[in-house]
């Protein structure tokens, strides 16, 4: 199944927004995968709510997509006190939460991850298209010492429509179609796919390209 990542996109005056920056925006902070840059908060239950991309950003239309499986969530965080925890989780813009099971952190900045959090929209049930594409992260320290989150995303795994696969190669492969006139080399095919969140990641992803757009013979250099 494709899988997809979102990020943090905004802040807006609906959400909750108590936290503090380290510098920057605390969207910029949480997004440029750096652990000098970052989030924090010591007040325990103080909310910061991000807007989360959609997946139509990344080309995922309603009328492709056949199911979202389940939602996680990564973050990369630390404490700055002896004990310190966190909880993370999604909103649904107007105060109801599906949060996950609360994080105890280390004085290291560490990655954690939260599989299938619920549905705010329907009581923290299964997702929908529509439910995903107007969710926010949510997070909040669980205990009154100060908390830094560093790294904040969603992994969204996900069907598609009968057929899908095909249409799939096809938004995503234009520039092989350019070349299909000859031979294609998996280099030249990573190469053009390397600015995409989705691309092959191995030979049999390469070999379904080949035969999904009928390319000629990929040479394996």
């Amino acid at each position: 199944m494709p899988t997809q990542i979102l990020l943090p996109d905004s802040i807006t005056g609906v959400f909750k927004d108590g936290w503090n920056v380290s510098s920057g925006t605390k969207v910029d902070a949480v997004t440029d995968k750096s652990d000098s840059t970052y989030v924090w908060r010591i007040t325990v239950n103080e909310r910061q709510d991000f807007t989360m991309e959609e997946m139509l950003d990344h080309g995922w239309t309603i009328n492709r997509v056949r199911r979202i499986n389940q939602v996680d969530v990564h973050f990369r965080a630390a404490r700055t006190a002896a004990t310190g925890t966190v909880t993370v989780g999604i909103g649904d813009h107007a105060g109801a939460y599906c949060d996950a099971a609360s994080q105890a952190l280390t004085g290291t900045p560490t990655d954690y991850s939260r599989t299938n959090v619920g549905n705010p929209f329907a009581g923290c049930g299964a997702w929908t298209y529509t439910d995903l594409d107007t969710a926010d992260f949510t997070m909040y320290p669980t205990i009154t010492n100060e908390v830094r989150v560093y790294d904040l995303y969603a992994v969204v795994d996900f069907e598609l429509h009968a057929g899908g696969f095909a249409l799939w190669l096809s938004s995503l492969l234009p520039p092989i179609m350019a070349v299909a006139s000859h031979a294609v080399s998996a280099k030249e095919i990573a190469q053009i796919l390397s600015y995409r969140s989705n691309r092959p990641s191995n030979s049999e992803d390469f070999a379904r390209i080949a035969e999904a757009l009928r390319v000629r013979p990929i040479y394996n250099i």
